[in-house]
């Protein structure tokens, strides 16, 4: 939990270091997993610009990409493009754009960046596909890239004009195609420099304008009815558009938090810096006063969202290019499942040299060993644990092929930086004979995603059929539809007539009705992967729910008052730094598989050692099983201090915990205090601001108490409060 994430409803501006980009304009920007913020492109003061930079949110520091490609190979310059992040399969999407020449150099491709390769490759998408165009709003969607509006320059007699666009473009990474959509309802007026927001299944539109006008209205495109609906708002009735709270914006920056859609920036009549809040279930806007040092009014900046909050780069100050960065934190993040860090500290475990595994697995293919931990495969895929321990631990396959499979064993996810095309046979072949639930799938989605042509779809297709009798089709569906969906693809594709054919409207209406079908089925084949990687995570916990229950395959116990607690020294030397350490130097000097627990470390209380146990095997299900009092959660800081948990993570949970127990008038002084002794930095900053919220009834309260503590202290008070009144006053 970095600092600047504390900072409830706060601007602040962040400090960088490394390879800063130049001050540019009309560049970019995507988030890659919630880490850090890739930004492309822009106009720098000579030209268009195509490199691409990356800031990582917790180091505070930029880096230059250096691309691996040809320079042929690499997107032109250009500036008002889109990126869009698919941050689960390594991948960020690039389309449109123009050059310094608007009139000449707009642009309607589409590119895919590795960023594990740091590699570009442009990406065959057939026949038909959007006009070139600047200005556009491209999204995410469920292995779907969606894109609306936009703008183009076109001959209008002797003229050069704006043309402003409002179509609907679809394209599947499955298939690679771009559909055009023709939904019905309310159209959308033409427009560029929109936004646009997926929220449960509709997309919703946000603001954008002409050069003429800037739009107030928010529309919603219903995805199963295929329909466009104007939003009937609930606080903008007023026919003086000075009135209005969202007078109409373009070039604005939009996020969704929770059931609110958050929006920086943009021009109406002025340029913007205030920022504005819509909820989606009142259908209201509103205006958001924030604390802290505030950006600069800016045009043709980018953005994008980290966790609860909002970071902005560069732009035009006045006629001032600049470089500055930004970061709007709206509310400190809510724990979930993200927060717990089983899975890397697992995966950390299996790369460990000295991971203590009590199997030694050798691969037949190039005679290595790599060593495991028995349960942990065992319940995670018995298939697999069954046939090695037939095989007395002998692998057909080689060293590299074990690695992947232990790899998504121990994360429950696959290693996409190091699949290249010589694994990947062999990889599908395992993955359709394994019982590992959703493993094909994701391997089968990472295959469609990342290939580029219709070429590449067809070595795919190749090797599935050459599995095929491999696999029991009653006992996997899926392998069943991916075939089907493979011979209606092929089929349709050998009945398209070639781009230099010349077509008559029959054969044009065939084209389309054969576009409808493969549409139609990819919609039901698609559903096959919705919400695989949620689906895998959840999955994930629950087969190490169950390694808790199953005492046993356990191989340690803690003591107390002579009652057993079974658990697996995996988890714990995976989990926590004093049990790596113990049983590296136990393993040295005998068999000791017990530790007797002192009542002083738990507190003589046993529901805090039954958390701790369940803790380290269920994340932050802990904290809804186990309802502890205040007290408790703050000696929970004990057993963390003493047993080493690698991650800052639970502390958090804890100080968290805390806070939802509830900070009143009268124990605000107290937590806080507990929180200066125990640098419980998350806490302490909740409190901070129920204080200075409260400062009047503070001061009354503890003026001497207040005195005796930190000088540091009361600064930041006095601080946020002066803050607090000139955001008011903004």
């Amino acid at each position: 939990m970095i600092e600047e994430f504390l900072h409830e409803n706060t601007w602040i501006k962040l400090q960088a270091e490394g390879d800063i980009p130049c001050p540019r304009t009309g560049h970019s920007a995507c988030s890659f997993k919630n880490e850090c913020m890739y930004i492309f492109g822009g106009y720098s003061d000579e030209k268009a610009l195509n490199d691409m930079y990356k800031y990582n949110i917790l180091s505070k520091t930029w880096e230059k990409i250096e691309y691996q490609n040809s320079i042929s190979e690499i997107p032109s310059g250009r500036a008002s493009a889109q990126l869009c992040a698919y941050s689960e399969m390594g991948k960020i999407y690039l389309f449109g754009g123009t050059g310094m020449e608007v009139n000449e150099h707009s642009a309607n491709d589409l590119y895919e960046f590795d960023v594990n390769q740091k590699t570009w490759r442009i990406i065959e998408t057939g026949k038909y596909s959007p006009c070139e165009r600047y200005g556009h709003s491209m999204t995410l969607h469920n292995n779907f890239l969606i894109l609306f509006g936009g703008a183009r320059i076109v001959k209008q007699g002797n003229k050069l004009v704006s043309e402003y666009l409002n179509d609907l473009w679809m394209l599947s990474l499955l298939d690679k195609n771009w559909r055009k959509i023709t939904p019905g309802g309310t159209i959308p007026s033409p427009r560029y420099r929109q936004e646009i927001i997926i929220h449960n299944n509709g997309l919703y539109l946000i603001g954008g304008g002409t050069t003429n006008e800037r739009f107030s209205s928010i529309f919603k495109y219903e995805f199963s009815q295929n329909s466009w609906t104007q939003v009937n708002l609930a606080n903008q009735n007023s026919n003086n558009k000075k009135d209005l709270i969202f007078k109409g914006r373009m070039g604005h920056i939009c996020i969704l938090d929770n059931e609110e859609i958050l929006l920086y920036g943009g021009v109406d009549d002025v340029v913007n810096t205030d920022p504005l809040s819509y909820s989606i279930d009142k259908r209201m806007w509103r205006k958001i006063f924030i604390r802290g040092k505030h950006p600069k009014p800016r045009e043709f900046f980018s953005g994008c969202k980290f966790h609860h909050s909002i970071i902005i780069f560069g732009g035009r100050v006045g006629q001032k290019k600049v470089n500055d960065l930004y970061i709007w934190n709206i509310s400190c993040p809510t724990p979930t499942k993200k927060h717990c860090t089983l899975k890397l500290e697992m995966l950390q475990l299996f790369y460990t040299q000295e991971n203590q595994g009590d199997w030694v697995i050798t691969c037949k293919k190039d005679s290595k060993t790599i060593s495991a931990h028995s349960y942990i495969i065992r319940h995670r895929s018995n298939r697999f644990y069954e046939h090695l321990k037939q095989s007395n631990l002998i692998f057909d396959g080689c060293s590299k092929l074990l690695t992947h499979i232990l790899h998504f064993i121990y994360s429950g996810e696959v290693n996409f930086a190091q699949i290249n095309p010589e694994i990947i046979t062999v990889l599908i072949e395992f993955s359709i004979s394994s019982e590992m639930k959703y493993f094909f799938r994701i391997i089968i989605l990472h295959c469609l995603v990342t290939s580029a042509n219709q070429d590449e779809l067809n070595i795919l297709d190749g090797i599935l059929r050459s599995l095929q009798n491999k696999c029991n089709e009653s006992q996997n569906p899926f392998f069943k539809s991916l075939l089907n969906w493979m011979d209606l693809r092929r089929n349709i594709k050998q009945n398209q007539p070639s781009q230099s054919t010349p077509t008559s409207r029959s054969q044009n209406r065939r084209e389309s009705d054969i576009n409808g079908e493969i549409f139609k089925s990819l919609n039901s084949f698609q559903q096959s992967f919705d919400s695989v990687f949620h689906l895998n995570t959840m999955l994930y916990y629950s087969d190490f729910n169950q390694l808790k229950l199953d005492t046993d395959t356990s191989n340690f116990c803690f003591v107390y008052e002579n009652k057993q607690y079974k658990v697996h020294t995996a988890i714990l030397s995976a989990r926590c730094g004093y049990f790596e350490s113990y049983f590296n130097v136990h393993s040295l000097l005998s068999q000791q598989n017990e530790m007797v627990i002192q009542p002083f470390l738990i507190h003589s209380n046993t529901q805090l050692l039954e958390f701790f146990i369940f803790y380290l095997y269920n994340g932050m299900e802990a904290f809804t099983k186990f309802k502890l009092t205040t007290e408790n959660l703050i000696n929970l800081l004990d057993i963390t201090n003493y047993f080493m948990i690698k991650s800052p993570t639970f502390n958090y949970l804890i100080e968290n915990a805390i806070f939802n127990e509830g900070i009143t008038l009268e124990n605000c002084l107290k937590n806080m205090q507990f929180a200066e002794q125990f640098n419980a930095i998350f806490l302490r900053s909740k409190i901070l601001s129920f204080m200075v919220q409260n400062m009047s009834k503070v001061l009354k309260l503890y003026e001497k108490d207040l005195l005796a503590m930190n000088p540091h202290f009361l600064v930041e008070m006095i601080r946020m409060q002066n803050d607090q009144i000139i955001s008011y006053n903004l």
